[in-house]
């Protein structure tokens, strides 16, 4: 695993966008307003807006899954990461978000920052979405998300949304969760999809703030991980398969 944010710091990131475009990207994202009225049965928090800019620059610089791409953003919330794409000139970006009030704040978001025109918003349940529309299947370049991390009576609903967006996307999915779940999300890959492998791409400590009423400390820090698979790999392997069968017969 690559070193963490906290000793990463935003330096090795500014190597190729320089510290005032990144400052620039931040406050940028400091626009995006947060839920107004966050809900514990689907664990909203926003990501921060430096470590989005820092996630989406890596994505940009590193990864090359942004511009010109087809963008997909599972769990889209209030729009931070809908928002962080734009600055990177996709094809398209496509928010799902199951919570209407969050779909709300997330298009006057847009409106206020003037990127209304580039981004769409879909209210709906995305896993209902994917299973009975198969149109969806492949059709996105890149998914990225912040999925609830299944830890408050919603156990597993982190790595059925891991599958969708697998199942969504023909490049690479990029989604974070809390580094405790790293060998079992590798294990849930490997296993449920077989041909693909979860890579462990970055440690990011993530400071919740207090946000819900049963939380005693004006915020926690939290272990995260940016998890990536790449989906074009499987069809690589799928297309090298094909070749060997064609040779032996």
């Amino acid at each position: 695993m690559k070193k963490s944010k906290k000793q990463r710091g935003e330096g090795e990131t500014t190597k190729k966008l320089s510290t005032f475009k990144l400052k620039s990207f931040i406050t940028f994202l400091s626009q995006v307003a947060q839920f107004p009225d966050p809900k514990i049965d689907l664990e909203q928090y926003m990501t921060p807006p430096d470590i989005a800019a820092n996630l989406f620059s890596i994505l940009h610089q590193d990864e090359d899954s942004i511009e010109n791409k087809r963008i997909a953003d599972f769990c889209s919330g209030t729009g931070m990461y809908s928002c962080a794409s734009t600055y990177f000139n996709p094809l398209s970006i496509t928010g799902f978000e199951i919570d209407p009030e969050a779909i709300e704040v997330a298009q006057e978001n847009v409106l206020s920052m003037e990127i209304a025109d580039r981004v769409d918003f879909i209210n709906c349940d995305i896993l209902k979405i994917v299973e009975n529309n198969p149109k969806l299947h492949g059709l996105f370049d890149t998914v990225v998300m912040n999925p609830p991390f299944g830890t408050k009576n919603n156990e597993g609903i982190d790595m059925k949304l891991l599958s969708a967006a697998i199942t969504c996307c023909k490049g690479k999915v990029f989604s974070l969760h809390k580094e405790s779940t790293s060998a079992y999300i590798q294990k849930y890959v490997k296993e449920q999809h077989p041909g693909l492998e979860a890579e462990l791409m970055h440690k990011i400590e993530f400071d919740l703030p207090n946000t819900y009423k049963f939380h005693k400390k004006k915020s926690a820090t939290t272990e995260v991980v940016l998890v990536k698979i790449d989906v074009s790999k499987r069809e690589v392997r799928k297309v090298t398969e094909m070749l060997g069968a064609q040779k032996l017969e």
